[in-house]
């Protein structure tokens, strides 16, 4: 399914969680857009042709939240959030990061 970039997020709420290295998510989606420098660090937002739109995020475990000294790095974050509009948004990210697409 092809898909592209977006800014449009509002409505996406948490639907899953993903375990990835942050250059292989890198190397699929490009880098991270700009954050709220807050609670989250990186983050990217797609939309799928149809009409469904995901988010992979970090939350609460970088450094923006934690500071330097507990906070992981964002190139060494593992764990990352799945939003979305609906849980096939959890899917369609999948299948595109771990190569299916």
């Amino acid at each position: 399914m092809n898909y592209k970039k977006t800014n449009n997020i509002s409505g996406t709420c948490l639907q899953g969680y993903i375990t990835l290295p942050y250059n292989s998510i890198c190397n699929k989606l490009g880098e991270p857009s700009k954050v709220d420098e807050y609670k989250i660090d990186c983050e990217w937002a797609v939309e799928f042709d149809n009409g469904t739109v995901a988010t992979l995020y970090n939350w609460k475990n970088g450094i923006n939240y934690l500071g330097r000294e507990y906070g992981i790095p964002k190139e060494e974050i593992t764990n990352w959030n799945i939003g979305g509009n609906t849980k096939d948004a959890v899917t369609q990210l999948e299948n595109i990061l771990k190569g299916e697409n």
